[in-house]
């Protein structure tokens, strides 16, 4: 997972000509992406899922994990479950197309360690940049 991290953030400061650090709303983005992208939650049985929390696994992993590096609340405490459903359905629908060979390779008990870098499409770019976006809005809401 933290390899897909660095893939996804070193190529997203390329393509933005950015030397800069990162700062945690990118973190936040970024690994958000990244979980969502590679999905470590299956279903043992994809077509038989009963559960919210079987189904949304991942968006639930990810905003967890989104949540750690932007506040020491949890942020969505406040939300009603049909919003946080929206959100979780639009985690779902995150792909970034640059990171395939890397989770070929992994898939296929490859050595993963040998993709160093990847290039994003503009189109990635600005999808990161939405999840930024969306963070920021997230973490800066009224309490």
């Amino acid at each position: 997972m933290s390899q897909a991290y660095f893939l996804l953030s070193d190529a997203f400061k390329t393509q933005r000509n950015q030397d800069s650090l990162t700062d945690d709303y990118k973190k936040a983005a970024i690994s958000a992406v990244s979980i969502m992208t590679l999905r470590p939650f299956v279903p043992i049985d994809p077509g038989n899922v009963q559960l919210n929390a079987a189904y949304f696994a991942n968006p639930i992993y990810a905003i967890a994990v989104a949540n750690s590096w932007l506040s020491d609340r949890d942020l969505l405490q406040n939300f009603p479950f049909d919003y946080l459903r929206r959100f979780y359905h639009s985690l779902l629908r995150i792909r970034m197309p640059s990171l395939e060979p890397f989770i070929g390779c992994i898939n296929s008990n490859g050595d993963y360690r040998s993709i160093e870098s990847i290039s994003l499409t503009w189109n990635e770019v600005e999808d990161i940049d939405g999840w930024i976006y969306k963070f920021w809005l997230l973490a800066n809401q009224k309490q």
